[in-house]
């Protein structure tokens, strides 16, 4: 039997944001519990093209499917028309390997998934009463994860930063057309951030050296530190993490290729120092946020456990729809 093949298209009409986020938290959870068998993810940097590829995978125990996710970033695209975000998802029968479903998302999903953690980390570690947030970045992470935010948090005030004011406005435009109720700010210097009222701070950029300073990061702040996922990538200023509570998707993966990777080079904090993953706190091994004041860190590089969860949720939804066991 041919594997079922489903284009960006389709697989967009098959989306909830609450749904994802549900499904995403559940894999936090498979994940902690030591169900899954996650190798170690592949990188491929394209650095004549500005390009880098993911290779991600994962299989949890008494799951009917196992998935191999290829995810790309090319961020000479937009140049030419293009999304810089590419790439899919395969499924396969856990039983006899026999692939299922190709998802044909360019990248989509991943994006989704990303974006649905980043609201997870935020509903247990920032401060309940958030409303105000800072987003680095213009990009379509940078969007996403504004409006999954806005799934968990009465959002009014959004502050942008970019290192192009144009794609700033355009940022700003993109929510304009949404008719969404919250208030738009274009900042020109991260540095701004220090006399501003922050709840939340979103980071989502390619970025290879720090743009958030020690400096702008008060206490009662929640950080969502999305866009380092492969080593030498940062975009947090190391002392942050000196501060705050610190908190992964995996502390393996993020030691070597998320923010942590540099905090722990330059010795401002020791894998000791990491308060723990995500999912020891959904499960509730672990409290989330203690008190107001603390600063909290979400360190998120992206977990295989996410791609197989997001991608069984897509095919049972296409499956449910028409009619197929």
């Amino acid at each position: 039997m041919k594997p079922i093949i489903l284009e960006k298209k389709e697989i967009i009409q098959l989306l909830d944001f609450n749904e994802i986020i549900n499904v995403i938290e559940q894999s936090f959870v498979d994940f902690f519990s030591g169900k899954a068998l996650m190798p170690t993810p592949q990188d491929i940097m394209l650095e004549e093209f500005n390009g880098e590829t993911h290779v991600k995978s994962a299989y949890v125990e008494g799951s009917k499917h196992y998935c191999i996710k290829i995810a790309s970033g090319f961020f000479n695209n937009p140049k030419i028309n293009l999304s810089s975000s590419q790439g899919m998802m395969i499924l396969l029968e856990a039983k006899t390997g026999i692939p299922k479903c190709i998802l044909l998302e360019d990248g989509q999903l991943t994006d989704y998934r990303t974006a649905a953690a980043g609201a997870v980390a935020a509903k247990y570690l920032a401060n309940k009463d958030s409303e105000n947030v800072i987003v680095v970045g213009t990009g379509i992470q940078a969007k996403l994860q504004v409006e999954f935010l806005l799934k968990i948090f009465p959002i009014k005030r959004l502050f942008v930063w970019g290192r192009s004011e144009d794609k700033a406005k355009d940022y700003c435009n993109y929510f304009l057309a949404k008719s969404t109720s919250f208030d738009f700010q274009i900042i020109k210097s991260i540095e701004e951030a220090q006399h501003l009222d922050i709840d939340i701070i979103i980071t989502a950029t390619p970025s290879r050296k720090a743009l958030v300073p020690n400096k702008v990061v008060k206490k009662a702040v929640h950080i969502n530190a999305i866009g380092a996922d492969m080593p030498g990538k940062q975009e947090l200023d190391e002392k942050i993490f000196f501060n705050a509570k610190v908190i992964t998707d995996s502390t393996a993966q993020c030691a070597k290729s998320g923010e942590l990777q540099h905090a722990l080079k330059t010795g401002k904090i020791t894998l000791d120092d990491v308060y723990s993953e995500l999912g020891e706190i959904i499960s509730k091994n672990k409290k989330g946020r203690e008190n107001p004041e603390e600063i909290t860190v979400f360190d998120s590089t992206g977990l295989g456990v996410q791609d197989l969860a997001i991608s069984n949720y897509v095919f049972d939804k296409y499956c449910k729809m028409k009619k197929i066991n």
